[in-house]
């Protein structure tokens, strides 16, 4: 197995670097829909060995959709069978720590879905033991990979839009898997807030840095029974300035918008349709990551909101292949994860502070 001592693989016999063995826990949506999808892409960093899911004959059919060898119903029996370089865990979070450092023990990279564990100090002893066994750990924190997100940290790196002043963002969903009553999020505390709710954490910290405080507010609009709320207002309070987050379930429109305000303008993004917007105090300039035609790049930022655009899922699937790349190279060539495991904990610490501030309708620092 694969640990800090041989941490680089081998030369082939044709000088090539074999591939990654890599293994597949959890046979759900994210499992399938994501990552084995994801990864069946990627045949030039690695092959997916296996797959195990509690449920064998999902992982069976998993594995024949996919064209995967060997299905297991524990990830015990797929590591001692198949000794993989690499395991995704794509199982709800609360077997995330046991699983995760089951898979370290065995000398194991992992790649851990979000949220990273139920609570910080979970995450924290998955750090440990990665640590410990001198494996990789990293977190799907996959938005802050979306093209129009990076090319709108560019710019502000870029400073030529000034200092950040405030910064918003709204999430607006007709539907979602995990308000469902059957989904996993819905016995969790915190109910749906532990799905949704880390990539709102994460993208705030990535544009504000460290947070100080956070608020929460919350209404149920939508009348599903086993949802105590659908309807969400935060506030990340940081050192320079803050951000505020809007999500609302059930709406009649679809919306992913990142509005940033500074000093020379507003910065823009569709993380749907993977926009940008640089509307300048004199002039106004749009960046289409994808598409060529800017004057419809302009259009779709604005119809998102007004008019409900469905979102362009295809696009939006480039996020999970571009984190799964990352850390497939991060392997291969010894360098750090995509996503610290530390941001990871950070943004299940920061969760948990929401759920506390509202249950208890107030406001507290996340310290």
């Amino acid at each position: 197995m694969h640990g800090a001592t041989d941490m680089n693989r081998q030369l082939g016999g044709n000088g090539d670097l074999k591939k990654l063995r890599v293994a597949v826990a959890g046979c759900g949506k994210a499992g399938q829909e994501l990552h084995l999808k994801s990864l069946s892409g990627m045949r030039d960093l690695a092959s997916v060995v296996a797959v195990c899911d509690l449920n064998l004959e999902l992982a069976k059919g998993a594995a024949r959709s996919y064209g995967v060898g060997s299905a297991f119903q524990s990830l015990g029996e797929l590591l001692n069978a198949e000794k993989p370089d690499a395991v995704f865990i794509c199982t709800p979070p609360d077997t995330h720590e046991a699983m995760a450092i089951e898979a370290i023990e065995a000398g194991c990279h992992v790649f851990c879905e979000k949220p990273m564990a139920l609570d910080a100090q979970s995450c924290e002893r998955m750090i440990r033991a990665a640590e410990k066994k001198g494996v990789k750990l990293t977190v799907n924190h996959n938005q802050r990979f979306q093209p129009a997100f990076l090319e709108a940290q560019r710019v502000l790196k870029g400073g030529e839009m000034g200092e950040v002043i405030d910064a918003r963002i709204t999430y607006l969903l007709r539907r979602a898997s995990y308000i469902d009553e059957a989904h996993w999020a819905i016995r969790m505390r915190g109910s749906i807030m532990v799905d949704f709710f880390p990539h709102q954490v994460y993208l705030a910290m990535a544009l504000m840095g460290t947070m100080t405080a956070v608020s929460a507010e919350a209404w149920k609009w939508m009348g599903l029974p086993w949802l105590k709320y659908d309807t969400f207002r935060f506030t990340f309070f940081g050192k320079s300035f803050d951000t505020t987050s809007f999500v609302a379930h059930g709406t009649e429109s679809w919306a992913y918008l990142i509005d940033i305000a500074c000093k020379r303008g507003r910065i823009i993004v569709d993380m749907f349709n993977s926009t940008v917007v640089l509307d300048r105090l004199k002039s106004l300039k749009i960046i289409d990551k994808n598409i060529h035609q800017a004057n419809l790049a302009g259009q779709l930022v604005w119809k998102s909101l007004a008019t409900g655009v469905r979102p362009d899922y295809k696009r939006w699937s480039i996020t999970h292949k571009a984190i799964a790349r990352a850390f497939l190279e991060c392997i291969t060539n010894d360098t750090d994860p995509p996503v610290p495991p530390q941001e990871g904990m950070e943004a299940v610490r920061v969760t948990n502070e929401a759920i506390d501030v509202l249950e208890s309708k107030g406001i507290r620092n996340p310290d």
